[in-house]
């Protein structure tokens, strides 16, 4: 008889449903027609009431990350009416970014049959030498005794080294080292299982590497570790961190010239009263009085003069020159692009044609950094989607937008990004382009969307937001007037 072959298990955390392939099915009598996937209340009354908890308890330990795999034998109820013993082995096969498994799963062979075992087993194997997290064992004394190419690549362990004659510690600093003796290793005996981030040392060079690891602990005392190397996801944390904060500075300069203004305006506004009111004073009063008065006009004078002085300065507008507005957009977002995680979709669509406008290029590249910016804290990093558009757009009749008003019969370049993230709700969307009205509370100054409507309004242009498509997420369109 041709031995039987394995079946595969798969449960993610977003779904209540199991999906077993169509060999499991038939190892436990369902008809072929039946759905490949059962509600999870369904698949636990199917279990041996003798192995119910044993299974749920280990399922719920690898999905939480208490566990690196599963290795268990467990009686499910045949279509006949008896129950089949089943083998179940699997692990984590996808996480979130922060390290929590998303999916897990593996391969059911049927106990009876010992040919299906040793070839599910070795397709374990296989699986586990293509993982590109590093994936190694260490015995009850801490020597290695089993690891995956990319462990080895990640600490630099050659193929022939000999990996048994290497202590766990000896991948690390002595330092670090200490901090797991002393302080993760009691809390992995408690919990049975530790996530957490680790600098190790490469033994062929030396060069440190930064990894999110998960360990936990069978109960012969094997330590399992997964080791995830992160730094490139910490450099672009990094660069991302430094282009917001040259964004801040930017942006509260360009705030304080804006407020600026303002104050030597209504400064100017109340020497000019002290002004006439001395000369009222001069009018009515001689001798001293007169005296005084003129000394207090020639004052209000002078500092209404460096008022004017330095509301000249303020007033004074930014150069602008012909730019096609497609370069300062593209900029943008090929500056954004390289610190968002591959897992997030960043669209860019822009015209074929030029799209040309007297504009200050360093202000277009200020709107398009802050649109982008808000929209990927906005979402979700591992299903994320921003779009980016500009478009031009010719206005048959006036209409007010959340800030400014677009004229009739004015074409304006109209410059739109759309997320599916969490949008903006009522009560922040009446103050958004408030400036230091943040929604980021501990991270956020306040002042991005106000400079976007600032600017925006330089250009004879304003900013409208409504929600995404399908209504989730947000969508701003940022208006510049072309003539």
């Amino acid at each position: 008889m041709i031995a039987a072959q394995a079946g595969g298990w798969e449960f993610s955390r977003m779904s209540p449903l199991l999906w077993l392939s169509s060999k499991v099915h038939e190892m436990i009598g369902r008809p072929a027609h039946a759905p490949k996937k059962l509600g999870w209340a369904e698949w636990t009354r199917m279990i041996h009431p003798d192995d119910r908890q044993d299974f749920i308890h280990a399922h719920d330990a690898l999905l939480a990350g208490k566990a690196e795999r599963l290795t268990l034998e467990t009686r499910i109820c045949h279509g006949n009416g008896g129950h089949v013993r089943l083998a179940f082995h699997g692990g984590v096969l996808e996480r979130c970014a922060d390290g929590i498994p998303e999916v897990i799963g593996g391969i059911v062979v049927d106990h009876g049959d010992p040919v299906a075992l040793n070839r599910a087993l070795a397709r374990t194997e296989t699986a586990l030498q293509n993982l590109r997290d590093g994936i190694a064992f260490a015995d009850p004394a801490g020597r290695l005794s089993y690891m995956n190419p990319a462990f080895r690549t990640m600490f630099g362990i050659g193929d022939s080294d000999d990996m048994s004659a290497i202590h766990w510690s000896q991948l690390y600093d002595q330092e670090v080292s200490a901090h797991i003796d002393t302080d993760i290793m009691p809390q992995l005996a408690e919990h049975r299982s530790w996530r957490g981030d680790l600098r190790g040392r490469r033994r062929d060079d030396g060069q440190s590497v930064v990894q999110e690891v998960t360990l936990s602990q069978d109960d012969d005392g094997t330590l399992i570790c997964t080791a995830r190397d992160i730094t490139e996801r910490l450099r672009e944390q990094a660069e991302r961190a430094q282009m917001r904060h040259q964004l801040v500075q930017l942006n509260r300069s360009e705030v304080m010239h804006i407020l600026t203004a303002g104050v030597v305006h209504d400064l100017g506004n109340i020497l000019g009263v002290i002004q006439h009111l001395s000369s009222l004073v001069e009018e009515e009063d001689t001798g001293q009085v007169n005296d005084i008065a003129a000394a207090i006009s020639r004052s209000a004078q002078e500092a209404a003069a460096l008022v004017q002085k330095r509301l000249s300065i303020c007033n004074a507008s930014v150069e602008r020159d012909l730019f096609d507005l497609k370069e300062p957009v593209q900029r943008a977002v090929d500056v954004v692009r390289e610190s968002l995680p591959a897992t997030l979709e960043l669209v860019l669509r822009l015209p074929e044609r030029p799209m040309e406008a007297m504009v200050n290029d360093t202000e277009i590249v200020q709107v398009a950094l802050n649109l982008l910016i808000n929209a990927s804290e906005a979402v979700d990093p591992e299903d994320g989607s921003i779009t980016i558009l500009l478009e031009d757009e010719l206005v048959d009749h006036a209409r007010d937008l959340d800030v400014g008003t677009l004229r009739a019969g004015v074409r304006y370049a109209r410059l739109t990004a759309i997320d599916n993230g969490s949008g903006v709700s009522p009560a922040i969307r009446s103050r958004l382009f408030e400036p230091y009205v943040t929604t980021k509370s501990e991270t956020g100054t306040g002042l991005g969307m106000f400079v976007v409507s600032e600017i925006a309004k330089s250009y004879g242009g304003g900013v409208a937001i409504a929600a995404g498509p399908d209504g989730r997420g947000a969508r701003l369109d940022v208006y510049i007037a072309l003539d």
